[in-house]
């Protein structure tokens, strides 16, 4: 049911498209206003990185959270380190907030493989310096800025921050029609696209019927075009 999208500050991750130029400029503009223009700290003559093996996010001055492990979450954090870098910045601390320390490339999750659409992000964060939280956002409360969130166990936390950068994506938007969530599948997550894998592979136990056989697919955007492209091929592998 790839026929609309809602926003949502839940933690869901990001649709996998990758930052545009104009977002990449904003990005790279944003990150160097809040380095070069806070006069109340003085730049650290050092040509070393901030790891958080080395000093905990509580001692940091400045805290740049981000919320959601997509492409965007993920390049807004490399961006950061990068950046803070270059300008010898060991006083501001990145921390990516996340249900999962993994790249989930949403694009391709119509496929019939879905191992190769995952890519760990972990021991890429831990090399550059980026604090992972693992979590789900439920409320942001700008005036005290902060995040509250759900961590892994369910328990409610909060992270503090200086900048927020809002990276959690979107997920799909499904009506509320009768049978919708017994007959209706989506390739909106990784979770559902399984789903929609296990369903298909269960076609090969069922009568042959004309209701076997088709597939009604909503929505005629990429998403759509691509699942309805690919499903022929991955019906006849099922199905013979």
């Amino acid at each position: 049911v790839p026929s609309g999208r809602k926003t949502t500050c839940g933690g869901v991750l990001s649709t996998g498209i990758g930052p545009s130029k104009w977002t990449n400029y904003f990005y790279r503009y944003w990150i160097n206003t809040l380095i070069q223009n806070n006069h109340t700290i003085d730049p650290v003559a050092s040509q070393h990185f901030f790891s958080s093996t080395t000093m905990g996010i509580h001692d940091m001055k400045q805290q740049i959270l981000i919320i959601g492990a997509g492409f965007g979450g993920m390049w807004s954090a490399l961006s950061a380190v990068r950046l803070l870098d270059q300008h010898q910045r060991l006083d501001v601390a990145v921390t990516l907030l996340a249900p999962q320390a993994e790249l989930r490339v949403r694009p391709r999750f119509y496929e019939s493989d879905l191992s190769t659409t995952v890519a760990p992000l972990g021991p890429l964060f831990d090399a550059v310096g980026v604090q992972f939280v693992q979590g789900s956002a439920t409320r942001i409360d700008a005036a005290g800025r902060r995040v509250i969130y759900r961590d892994a166990r369910g328990a409610q936390a909060e992270l503090n921050f200086d900048r927020l950068i809002l990276a959690s994506g979107s997920q799909v938007a499904r009506p509320p029609l009768a049978g919708i969530d017994r007959f209706a599948f989506d390739v909106d997550s990784l979770e559902s696209a399984q789903k929609l894998e296990a369903h298909l592979q269960s076609l090969r136990d069922k009568p042959t019927s004309q209701a076997r056989n088709t597939v009604v697919v909503v929505g005629g955007g990429f998403t759509g075009i691509e699942t309805a492209t690919e499903m022929p091929a991955r019906l006849r592998a099922i199905l013979g």
